[in-house]
This record gives structure tokens, C-alpha cells and sequence, in this order.
């Protein structure tokens, strides 16, 4: 992940000769966000939260490092007419309870950002 609020030039650091992993392609594209620049799948975030000292807080992981779950049967969903209601309306309820749980402590890091 990447705060839209860090300056690009972080990733002007990077050196390389092939293309695949250089900043200047990104630069030129305007974005990283999905690119696979250094093998990453990057996203830009606004979420991002921030530690007491006042770095930024980047979680990096791979997909076996994490689970998403769900529990309690998923998603539930009813639709229904409201017949108390004036004109009868229909209305739509949902329910979901998900979340995602680190499954191996060595395959996700957290990397502080100063801004």
C-alpha cells in the first residue's frame, strides 16, 4: 500500500536498467497503483493510519500471509414488501461478518513512513 500524500519522488530512489523497475515508466503513467512496480501490486490509500511518533504506518504482505474469513453463514440477505407503508415499498436488508486475520507473522511486515 501507498499514502496518496507521500511525495513521488520516494520512488525516484529506485535504480535500475530495465523498465520493469525503473520510476521513471511510473512517473510518465502518473500512478503506481496496480502497476507491479518491484513486484509489488501497489494501492493508493487515504487509510492509512499513523503511530504516536507521527510515522505512518504501511502494511506490506503476501497473499499466503493472509486469510479473509467470513463466519455466521456469510452474507444474509431479505427482500420484502412493506405492507404497513403507504404505496407498499419493498425494502432490502443485508447482513455480512467478515474480516481478515494474519495467517503467518513472517510474511506480513509493517514499514514506518516519515511524511
Amino acid at each position: 500500500m501507498a499514502c496518496a500524500s507521500l511525495p513521488s519522488q520516494a520512488f525516484c530512489r529506485a535504480g535500475s536498467s530495465t523498465s520493469d523497475f525503473t520510476a521513471r515508466s511510473l512517473i510518465d503513467r502518473g500512478t503506481v497503483m496496480g502497476s507491479g512496480f518491484m513486484g509489488i501490486n501497489w494501492i493508493i490509500s487515504n487509510r492509512l493510519l499513523t503511530d504516536g511518533s507521527s510515522y505512518r504506518r504501511v502494511p506490506f504482505y503476501t497473499a499466503k500471509g493472509m486469510s479473509f474469513c467470513t463466519w455466521d453463514g456469510g452474507i444474509k440477505t431479505n427482500v420484502s414488501q412493506r405492507l404497513d407503508k403507504r404505496g407498499q415499498p419493498w425494502q432490502v436488508y443485508g447482513q455480512g461478518h467478515f474480516g481478515s486475520v494474519r495467517r503467518d507473522a513472517k510474511k506480513v511486515v509493517e514499514i514506518k513512513c516519515a511524511e
